[in-house]
């Protein structure tokens, strides 16, 4: 396979099986070490060790269900790429099936349910996909996923519990949530002692009191949620949920804003509020400064050393070392890493704001369309309306965003601290502005850094052949795009073609 195929990326998961999760707390018990939750747990746990040869010590299994390349004509299916990866050594679950239609698919998730409970490893659901690839290739997909994949999930298991108390907590937006404390329960293999109410309307349609027996569920076998109340059970000095009038965290007043379920803080101040936005600023979407865990920007907020994310930029060395748990190498480290992060790009930095409803695909969009943050900041409501994927929700929310004064000040002391707010890397370099370019093939290095260059210069790159495409960039074993754009007479280029027009 090497020699057929040169760079090929194997796709897949890790999973840790039921018998191999009991065997190995077994013998941390006996190492006085701590038992782990849950095999799924164990597994991500095992793959984030700093120490590879704990991850190398413990069981996993890697089960493999694709490849990087889909343009291949040797291997132009799912199914066929299934069997090409068994025969090459790797391991691919027991259970996949090819099947033709509806009637099939049903068939074999009515299968699953049946023999769920004796597998030795947990599952949710099944994965539905397209088979041909040339077929998932012209279906294409969203920002977030595939249209020629679904997911099929079983229904939650669910269980019994007693409300014990409710306590409400603050977003980084000012939402309020109530989140039921509840008397420990082990849902789908892992002990549940809180889950989400909501909001108030929620609450409501619940009927849920304190004192309740309600059912919880782990919402796709992960999130817990209460989805009723047992109200036959309910006793006599069950108390109605009272939600605040004032800010749990800051003392503030709370308002409804007219036509949302949400309560929120309106002061931006509130320190559970500024927490999470250090959080989302510092994240690896937004300035990614690694080593600011949820201890550390407690602190920082508890000693007034930060109010708002940009006086990370203000920081010393002094100011961190009193700091529980703070020597000098880590407070050292932080102060690299907030250096490192001043020059970050401008969709990142558009994110790391946190302004509502602005996600990393909306970000992008923003930099894209306005090129520089200081267009951005001076656009009005209707020039956001008017970028597809920007809603006048959105919209709104951007320019109140710029308009606060807080806001303001904010910005100015990022600008104070040394963060550079830099052009879009496209409008630097637009010398493929307008081209449309699809690529195929095996070619020396991974897609996604032809896919980059591309876009970095204003190119867009699409997923099929059509009359509107400009280039094919073809590497070995071109598939059936190759075809296509032949036929179509579109520009086929390989990699030194694509350099020249890249230096041109």
């Amino acid at each position: 396979a090497a020699k057929m195929y040169p760079l090929l990326e194997v796709r897949g998961e890790v999973i840790m099986r039921r018998s191999a999760f009991l065997k190995l707390n077994r013998q941390l018990e006996e190492q006085n070490q701590a038992p782990l939750a849950n095999p799924r747990n164990g597994a991500a746990g095992s793959l984030r060790q700093l120490d590879s040869s704990i991850t190398a010590s413990r069981p996993l299994i890697f089960y493999t269900y694709g490849i990087s390349e889909t343009t291949l004509k040797s291997l132009d299916r799912q199914s066929i790429t299934t069997d090409f990866l068994k025969n090459e050594g790797f391991l691919v679950n027991d259970y996949v099936r090819t099947v033709r239609g509806v009637t099939g698919v049903e068939s074999e998730f009515a299968a699953l349910v049946r023999i769920r409970s004796e597998l030795d490893y947990d599952i949710d659901g099944m994965v539905i996909k397209v088979n041909r690839f040339a077929d998932q290739d012209l279906l294409g997909q969203i920002s977030r996923a595939p249209r020629w994949a679904v997911a099929w999930k079983f229904a939650a298991e669910q269980a019994e519990t007693v409300v014990e108390d409710v306590e409400f907590s603050v977003g980084r937006t000012g939402v309020i949530t109530p989140i039921a404390k509840l008397r420990p329960v082990k849902v789908s293999g892992v002990m549940v002692s809180n889950a989400s109410l909501h909001n108030e309307d929620e609450v409501n349609r619940l009927d849920v009191r304190i004192g309740d027996t309600v059912t919880v569920q782990r919402a796709g076998d992960v999130i817990p949620e209460v989805v009723g109340t047992i109200v036959e059970q309910r006793p006599e000095d069950a108390r109605k949920v009272k939600f605040p009038s004032r800010c749990p965290s800051c003392g503030g007043p709370l308002v409804r804003p007219e036509g949302e379920a949400a309560h929120r803080c309106v002061n931006a101040a509130c320190p559970a509020q500024v927490e999470g936005r250090l959080f989302h600023f510092a994240s690896k979407g937004g300035f990614d400064i690694e080593g600011l865990g949820g201890k550390l920007a407690r602190q920082l907020i508890k000693q007034l050393l930060v109010k708002d994310p940009a006086d990370l930029f203000f920081l010393t060395k002094e100011q961190l070392l009193p700091l529980e748990l703070m020597a000098d190498k880590r407070a050292q480290n932080l102060l690299d890493a907030v250096g490192r992060s001043r020059s970050t790009e401008l969709p990142k930095i558009i994110y790391a704001l946190g302004i509502i409803g602005v996600g990393e695909a909306a970000a992008k969009l923003l930099a894209e369309q306005f090129g520089s943050f200081e267009k951005l900041e001076h656009a009005s409501v209707k020039e956001l309306e008017q970028i597809q994927g920007i809603g006048p929700v959105i919209a709104c929310n951007i320019r109140d965003f710029f308009d606060n004064e807080g806001n303001h000040r904010m910005l100015r002391k990022m600008r104070q601290g040394g963060v550079v707010f830099p052009a879009y890397k496209r409008t630097a370099a637009g010398s493929l502005a307008g081209k449309t370019f699809v690529i195929t093939g095996t070619l020396s290095k991974p897609r996604i850094h032809f896919k980059n260059l591309i876009v970095q210069r204003g190119g867009k790159v699409a997923g099929s052949v059509s009359s509107r495409t400009d280039y094919l960039l073809c590497g070995v074993e071109a598939g059936s795009k190759f075809d296509k754009a032949k036929k179509l007479g579109i520009e086929i280029i390989d990699e030194d073609s694509f350099s020249q027009l890249l230096s041109n």
